[in-house]
């Protein structure tokens, strides 16, 4: 949450430096200076920092909703109605919300010159601008903060409340994916939102609409794996993973707990897509209007640099998300760990197994990311072909491949350090503990 609230104390530092009066008149030296910077700033926190928070808050809600069962049917056996659990679960969310916003806009206000010069950079504008952070912008960081934390964390409690008093009489296990009918609605409506858009995309009057609408239909596209994600992804990794035939008992170490901690692979996956995905759309979009028009270099670099302004929040968002998702199931890692190696497992494959389990969750990520990106990019290549250009898409698949390798270094990192204490206390110890 504090890297959610720094990226929009950012933006909103900035949105409030180039409204004030003198900055504005600065600015009105170059024709539609101002508009643009707007342009860029609202996309930013609505495709690169909300939405890409709104999926990280639910995912990781929900995992942490199922390790949490068994304490959340305490409560119920306690006397708490289904309403109290789940009211519990939300302002627990947004009072963390809260001193996260006000923690993350104090680290925003000192990095405020550097994201300035980063969106100039991006941009042909060159003006010398006040700063001018203050209360509203401080306003507007904490409201946003706790709207997005508020509902992410909608669902997640919806589903705590619904937990039944008999949970606490067993260990907290992996329930059956599935998806309540809220979801299938809400699935159903962006899919008619994404068809809808993909046709305006393909018809659309000019390359500046195409083009726009082509990130946003991205944007629909990830929305919709998001909607059906615990069921879609751990059925996916379930099905690719069964085509490695390794000879050793590591990757069928790595690819059961990935199968059997479907709510974390769900939790880490999907944010690793969505920042992907993004990425490959801008990157796939840019790229196919250069080769297809064949605008020169400078042109497209210009373009990615604004990609990487756009989207880096949805990457570091994205990253710190799958570490927060893989640590809530750290103390359950830990004894399956210590029980393995009760009996027997070799300890090179206990070794190896967060390595390979990261490289599962960076490998559906990525594929997942090259389908929306792959289908957005075909589809804005038909829009440049009805204006003539050539059919020529470009499937930017370098930019995600490059995420892919961060985010394996990242959840293996965080799935070796979460897995620790199985190797820092005794086996006796940890399987004595409570789950």
């Amino acid at each position: 949450m504090i890297v959610v609230s720094v990226f929009l104390g950012l933006a909103l530092d900035f949105w409030t430096t180039i409204g004030t009066p003198r900055n504005a008149a600065q600015l009105s030296s170059q024709t539609g200076a101002k508009g643009v910077l707007q342009q860029i700033v609202l996309f930013t926190i609505i495709a690169g920092i909300l939405i890409p928070a709104w999926i990280v808050f639910s995912s990781v809600g929900r995992a942490r909703v199922q390790e949490s069962r068994p304490r959340l049917a305490q409560w119920r056996l306690a006397g708490a109605s289904p309403w109290q659990v789940g009211s519990a679960i939300l302002l627990q969310s947004v009072a963390m919300a809260f001193l996260a916003s006000l923690v993350g806009w104090s680290i925003a206000v000192p990095l405020s010159g550097w994201s300035t010069r980063a969106i100039f950079l991006a941009t042909d504008i060159r003006v010398d601008l006040d700063p001018a952070f203050g209360l509203p912008s401080l306003v507007l960081t904490v409201a946003i903060s706790l709207g997005a934390s508020a509902l992410g964390a909608l669902q997640p409690a919806i589903r705590a409340s619904r937990i039944p008093p008999a949970e606490a009489l067993r260990e907290a296990t992996q329930q059956q994916p599935r998806i309540s009918p809220f979801r299938w609605v809400a699935f159903g409506v962006t899919i008619m939102a994404s068809i809808g858009l993909a046709y305006s995309v393909a018809t659309a009057s000019g390359n500046g609409t195409a083009s726009t609408e082509t990130i946003l239909l991205g944007v629909l596209l990830l929305i919709d794996a998001a909607w059906v994600a615990p069921r879609f992804i751990p059925w996916a990794i379930a099905r690719w993973t069964s085509l490695v035939r390794p000879r050793g008992s590591s990757w069928f170490l790595a690819r059961h707990a990935a199968i059997a901690y479907s709510d974390i692979a769900v939790a880490t996956v999907m944010p690793f897509a969505v920042a992907g995905g993004l990425l490959g759309t801008y990157f796939g979009a840019a790229a196919t209007w250069s080769s297809s028009t064949g605008q020169v270099a400078g042109t497209l670099d210009r373009l990615e640099q604004q990609g990487l302004v756009l989207f880096l929040p949805a990457l570091v968002i994205a990253l710190a998300g799958s570490i927060a998702s893989i640590f809530t199931a750290a103390r359950r890692r830990s004894r399956e760990t210590a029980l393995l190696v009760s009996l027997g497992a070799p300890g090179g494959a206990l070794g190896i197994q967060p390595l390979l389990e990261g490289l599962i969750f960076a490998l559906t990520s990525l594929l997942i990311g090259l389908l929306v990106s792959t289908l957005a990019t075909f589809i804005y290549s038909i829009a440049l072909a009805t204006h003539g250009a050539r059919w020529n898409p470009t499937i930017a698949w370098m930019p995600q491949a490059a995420f892919a390798a961060a985010a394996l270094i990242v959840s293996w990192l965080a799935l070796q350090t979460s897995a620790q204490p199985a190797t820092s206390v005794s086996t006796r110890e940890l399987l004595s503990k409570d789950a």
